[in-house]
């Protein structure tokens, strides 16, 4: 993920924070 940081790829960030939101949802599902 770091590297599509560094590439600055706007599908890097959207895919970053895509990835985040899901594992938020799959901690909320867990508690």
């Amino acid at each position: 993920m770091l590297a599509l940081l560094i590439s600055g790829n706007d599908l890097g960030m959207i895919a970053i924070i895509g990835i985040i939101l899901l594992i938020g949802i799959v901690k909320k599902n867990a508690i």
